[in-house]
């Protein structure tokens, strides 16, 4: 196989998708990083339920990472269990009553079903494997159909899985949507968890933030929102520099091109790395030997053609409002919308801004 060049193993490592396995390699710590306070809080309560909200890219997963190896390197008695919810089983488009009980039974079942492999070979692997699988699927029974199935049952069906002290940490609860299923998904399996002693982190979508969802938050023993960074704080501009720093350490990227991928994120973590990816294999294509600040530009046009499109009549007008410097006297369904696809940005207390491929390109309605 030929070997990558320079810039085709830059583009390599700001992966548009981000392998959960690659956190501990690529992660930087944010500015006050939630994950610490979260694994303290579980050393102390091992049964409490923790949720990381905030915007697709904002670094929830990487806190919630971050939260797992604290608790992994502790030394304390915890059995700690961190996996991708949506790895193992078939996705959380359509979750219900229950989701969260299976995660963690499964979760239980993968880590369990780890161990002899290493220590009485692969057919005590396989006897583990098999009894991890009739666990899991005596989880599915128990809890179909699932209006019939109580806290007890719940409790019940963890208490049989669950080894004591346990912590299990679960990424991509975010992608619960709309903000209602998250919801239903929670309400009655959060109780149950904690009453058999197994802590809980789950990540959760912007939503949950605005309007009626916010209810959702009650479930939860604490809630750890991360809000949108800002290239213009020095603090955050000096972590977004240490992200691109810790993927580009031969300077392909050049100064000037790197200060322009800070301010074309908006501080949003996706798109930064997105556009560093972009700007690396436009370069390549140009035949060019570094990243420059007119490849940063061509990709931000490209970024900014994709989030004009597609959105409602609502959205335009309050697009247009904010342009203006009129902030929404109230949230809707429209401005939710706007901020969890990160057109529009939350800084707090009422205050939005567009992102920067935005703010020189009308928004285009929906046909």
């Amino acid at each position: 196989m030929k070997p990558m060049g320079p810039l085709q193993a830059l583009a390599a490592r700001f992966p548009v998708t981000q392998p959960w396995e690659d956190f501990a390699t690529r992660y930087v710590p944010r500015p006050q990083p939630v994950g610490d306070d979260i694994a303290d809080s579980l050393l102390v309560d091992p049964s409490s339920t923790h949720v990381i909200v905030g915007s697709i890219g904002s670094g929830k997963s990487t806190e919630l990472f971050r939260a797992a190896t604290r608790l992994r390197d502790d030394g304390s008695d915890l059995f700690v269990v961190c996996e991708d919810a949506d790895l193992l089983g078939d996705g959380l488009l359509h979750p219900e009553p229950g989701i969260v009980v299976r995660r963690v039974a499964q979760a239980f079942a993968a880590m369990s079903a780890s161990v002899p492999l290493a220590l009485a070979g692969q057919q005590a692997a396989a006897r583990v494997q098999q009894r991890a699988q009739r666990e899991v699927d005596a989880v599915f029974d128990a809890l179909a159909p699932t209006e019939t199935t109580d806290l007890d049952d719940l409790r019940l069906i963890v208490a049989a899985l669950a080894p004591r002290r346990a912590v299990v940490l679960l990424d991509s609860f975010d992608r619960v949507l709309p903000a209602s299923d998250y919801i239903a998904a929670i309400e009655r399996d959060l109780p149950a968890l904690r009453r058999v002693g197994v802590g809980l982190v789950l990540t959760a979508p912007n939503d949950l933030l605005f309007l009626h969802w916010r209810e959702a938050l009650s479930h939860f023993s604490a809630r750890h929102v991360l809000g949108a960074l800002a290239p213009a704080v020095p603090e955050h501009h000096s972590f977004l520099h240490s992200v691109i720093a810790r993927r580009d350490p031969d300077g392909l990227i050049v100064p000037a091109a790197r200060e322009s991928l800070l301010g074309a994120s908006g501080g949003h973590l996706r798109h930064l790395v997105e556009l560093a990816h972009a700007a690396a294999r436009l370069a390549l294509r140009s035949g060019a030997v570094v990243v420059s600040a007119a490849d940063v530009g061509r990709a931000l046009d490209d970024l900014g053609s994709f989030l004009a499109s597609a959105m409602t009549g609502e959205q335009v007008t309050i697009l247009d409002a904010i342009t203006r410097g009129q902030m929404p006297a109230r949230a809707t369904d429209a401005l939710v919308g706007l901020v969890r696809d990160a057109r529009v940005f939350d800084d707090g207390d009422g205050r939005y801004r567009l992102h920067p491929a935005l703010q020189a390109r009308p928004a285009r309605r929906v046909a």
